[in-house]
C-alpha cells in the first residue's frame, strides 16, 4: 500500500499505515466491543478461561494472557489481553453481580468472586482432565 501511494508522490511508511488503519479499527470497533461485553456480564451466567499468547516486546517475547468471557444463551464473546494476575478478571469483571462465574480453579477469580457475590462454578473440561491423567497416567 505504501508503495501505491508513492505512486502518486505521497511518501507513508508502512509504519504509519499500520497505525492509522490500527487506530481507525479501534474507533469503529470499540463501541461493538463494548455492547458484546455488556451482553456477556449482563447474563446470570458467565463462562471465563484464559489462554497464553506469547507477544513480541523489545525484542523479547513476554508471556501475556488473552481472555475470553463468554454468555451461551446469547452466544456472545468477548476477549480481554492483560497479563494473568488477579486484577485482571476483577477489572473486566467489575459489573458482573450476583451471578454465576463458570471457570477453571484459577484463584485469581476468588476475589471477584467474593467482592461481586458471584457463584462459583468450575469447568467440568478441566475436571475431566484429571481424570483423564490419572487414568492414562
Amino acid at each position: 500500500m505504501s508503495k501505491d501511494f508513492l505512486g502518486y508522490g505521497l511518501e507513508i511508511s508502512e509504519a504509519n499505515l499500520c497505525n492509522w488503519t490500527g487506530a481507525t479499527a479501534h474507533d469503529i470497533l470499540w463501541p461493538l466491543y463494548l455492547e458484546i461485553k455488556r451482553d456477556v456480564l449482563s447474563g446470570e451466567v458467565a463462562y471465563g478461561d484464559e489462554t497464553t499468547i506469547r507477544e513480541l516486546a523489545k525484542g523479547k517475547c513476554i508471556l501475556m494472557y488473552l481472555w475470553c468471557f463468554s454468555n451461551k444463551k446469547t452466544k456472545n464473546s468477548v476477549f480481554d489481553y492483560s497479563s494473568r494476575n488477579r486484577e485482571s478478571p476483577s477489572e473486566f469483571l467489575a459489573d458482573f453481580k450476583n451471578g454465576y462465574l463458570i471457570t477453571d480453579q484459577y484463584s485469581g477469580y476468588n476475589e471477584v468472586c467474593k467482592r461481586n457475590n458471584l457463584k462459583r462454578g468450575y469447568c467440568w473440561v478441566h475436571g475431566r482432565r484429571k481424570f483423564h491423567e490419572i487414568v492414562v497416567g
